[in-house]
């Protein structure tokens, strides 16, 4: 149980503070966490964020080049 919190927590701080913007998404693709950089990017909150659609966030040029990464497991 301590060494899960403890891999629970050194992920959050990992994906919080990443320099590149990442989402975490629900199978249906919506978003359920935003780290800093994303929040930054976009200017919304988490809050604001929580259940939109992933690729509302991104053109169809970024996704068409592949600079959004989604994996559906």
């Amino acid at each position: 149980e301590i060494s899960l919190r403890e891999s629970e927590e050194r992920f959050r701080f990992i994906f919080e503070h990443t320099g590149t913007a990442t989402l975490l998404v629900d199978k249906k693709g919506n978003i359920k966490f935003a780290n800093q950089m994303c929040r930054k990017l976009f200017g919304y909150s988490t809050e604001q964020l929580k259940n939109t659609p992933w690729h509302q966030l991104a053109s169809p040029e970024t996704v068409k080049k592949g600079r959004v990464y989604f994996n559906k497991s």
